[in-house]
């Protein structure tokens, strides 16, 4: 939410079972450019995440 980008945990989408370390993006109401910027913000705090050290779970 810091970078103005929120996603969905993807376990609340499996009907069965829930599955671990998953998450839904949503992009199908959004313009090209809004979803390449969506992108590249979520690339940029997985790689600050990883390169701090940080576990994700």
């Amino acid at each position: 939410m810091k970078h103005d980008v929120a996603f969905v945990p993807g376990a609340s989408f499996f009907p069965n079972s829930a599955k671990k370390n998953t998450f839904r993006l949503n992009y199908s109401n959004m313009p090209k450019e809004k979803i390449l910027e969506g992108m590249k913000r979520i690339g940029e705090v997985l790689e600050k995440t990883f390169k701090d050290g940080a576990v994700l779970n």
